[in-house]
């Protein structure tokens, strides 16, 4: 499984474009952010598949964490609790 995180305030492109890209090539991916539903820089409001508690390493191939806005927040990845708690299984 390819995890995907995400935060209110994220660039849409840039995260989701690698997530419909390897979706494509049947690649098993999930959004994951601390919400069920957050909003990006653009006023785009997506909807994760899952929330970071949700999230397991027993199937993790990889992670893919997006640089976020000027303005997003939490702008630092150490701000967020359930991705360190995630970093450090």
């Amino acid at each position: 499984m390819i995890y995907v995180f995400l935060a209110n305030g994220f660039e849409e492109i840039e995260a989701l474009a690698p997530v419909d890209i390897l979706r494509r090539a049947e690649q098993e991916v999930k959004t994951v952010a601390s919400a069920q539903t957050i909003t990006g820089s653009h006023g785009i409001t997506v909807t994760a598949d899952i929330e970071e508690k949700d999230v397991t390493t027993d199937d993790m191939e990889m992670m893919i964490l997006r640089r976020y806005a000027r303005h997003a927040e939490p702008r630092k990845i150490a701000d967020r609790h359930g991705l360190r708690q995630i970093l450090r299984r």
